[in-house]
Formats: C-alpha cells, structure tokens, sequence
C-alpha cells in the first residue's frame, strides 16, 4: 500500500512540476494540488469537527504520507479518511497515556 502512495505522491509532484514549470514544486504548490485530488473525489472523504478547548485551543497539523493540514478546531470540513484515522489514533494514544499515568499514581 505505500508504494501505492507513493506512486500517488510522485504523480502529483509531476502534475504540479508541468502546471507550474519549474522542477521543484514548493511545499504550497503540492498542498493545492492535495486539495484538488480531495475535491474531485479521488479519495474517500470524511467530515470531522475537532472540538475547541482551553488549554490546547489552536490549530492541529496532520501530516499523511508528505501531506500535510492544518485543521481549525471548532469547525465543520471534509479530510481525506486518512487524516480522520490519525486523530482517531491520537485520541486513542492520548487516553491509554492518560490511563497509564493515573495507574502510576495510584501505586504511589
């Protein structure tokens, strides 16, 4: 599968290069051409809402195989399914932290 991503990743690279005629995209460039694959339906899709907090209020950064966004908390959008598992992941990961620090308290 990553080298099905990375024949992805190498194709959009190259469509960006001929669009803009240069032989190194800049980071911007690859960025929009990510937007326009998720736009036309490319890739499955799913809409998420990160939840606002007061400690941690900022923005989120998910970066998926060389693609990166930046997720406003607090607001309803569409992101490729892949970006979906790693919050899925790191909600999980954060809790089983959380988990393992109440356990080690405990026990002093």
């Amino acid at each position: 599968m990553a080298s099905n991503q990375n024949k992805e990743l190498e194709k959009v690279t190259e469509e960006v290069m001929e669009e803009t005629n240069v032989l190194e995209p800049t980071a911007t460039d690859v960025l929009q051409k990510n937007a326009e694959i998720a736009s036309n339906n490319l890739e499955k899709t799913v809409t998420i809402r990160l939840p606002r907090e007061k400690k941690s209020s900022g923005d989120v950064f998910v970066s998926v195989n060389e693609r990166t966004w930046l997720i406003k908390r607090g607001v309803s959008i569409e992101v490729p399914e892949c970006v979906a598992e790693v919050l899925r992941n790191q909600e999980k990961m954060l809790d089983e932290a959380y988990t393992f620090e109440e356990q080690v308290m405990d026990k002093e």
